[in-house]
Formats: structure tokens, sequence, C-alpha cells
């Protein structure tokens, strides 16, 4: 999703509202003892001075709850990572993305980490990082 200066606000309003609710998120899931990964929705400028929203997911989490941004970074514990569209994500790892209800913003549940086979899968598919920063 490609975000121009006249579409600038809508990310930037999106990024308040993700974050407040990432606040809340975090503050009910520590308040039930609920280890829960709230991943926060990020905003940069690509090579072409597009901004973008981004999130990471960090290899081996396994509970948690990622915003709909345009990227995806994935983290590995090795500190490799490597970005990829939010479509190709959910497309190559559906089985375990699925849509938080009753949350707005939309965010989404990871319910499992990524095997390595789809983890390679996604490395195909990676943007290159020039273009995303």
């Amino acid at each position: 999703m490609r975000h121009s200066r006249r579409g600038r606000s809508a990310i930037e309003v999106a990024g308040v509202e993700y974050h407040l609710q990432t606040q809340r998120l975090d503050d009910l899931f520590r308040s039930i003892a609920v280890d829960v990964f709230v991943a926060s929705y990020l905003l940069q400028n690509d090579a072409d001075g597009i901004e973008r929203s981004l999130c990471v997911w960090v290899e081996g989490v396994d509970a948690g709850v990622l915003p709909l941004t345009d990227l995806v970074v994935l983290q590995s514990s090795a500190g490799e990572s490597f970005s990829v569209w939010w479509s190709d994500v959910h497309r190559l790892v559906s089985g375990m993305l699925s849509p938080e209800p009753g949350l707005t913003p939309p965010r989404w549940r990871i319910a499992a980490s990524p095997s390595p086979e789809v983890l390679d899968s996604l490395r195909m598919v990676a943007v290159p990082m020039e273009d995303t920063l």
C-alpha cells in the first residue's frame, strides 16, 4: 500500500490509534497474567520517500497479535531480518494468522511461529531492504 502526501494523515492517524491500542492490550494481558506479544505499528519512509507502515514478528513468538501493516519485518533469533509485504505474509502463513475479533483497528492473532520451510518461502518474496528503508 503506497501512501502519498495526500494519504499521509490517514497512516499517521492509524499509527496513533494502534499506539493507544497497544498500550491497552499490553495493560490487559499484564493484568490477567497472559504472555502475549503485542506488536507495535511503526512508520518508516522507503527509499522513494513514501511512508510505509510495518510491524515486527520475532522468530519464536507463537502467541501474539500483529497490526495490519504494509510490511511485516521477520526477525530471527540469530539477528537476521527481512521485510515481506503483508499480502505475501497472509498468503504464505494464513493458517497461522486469524483476525482478532472485536479490535479496531484490526489485528491478527499469531497461532504459531513460522516453520523453517515457511521462513524460506517468505525469504523468497522478501522486499529488498533498499526499497523499504
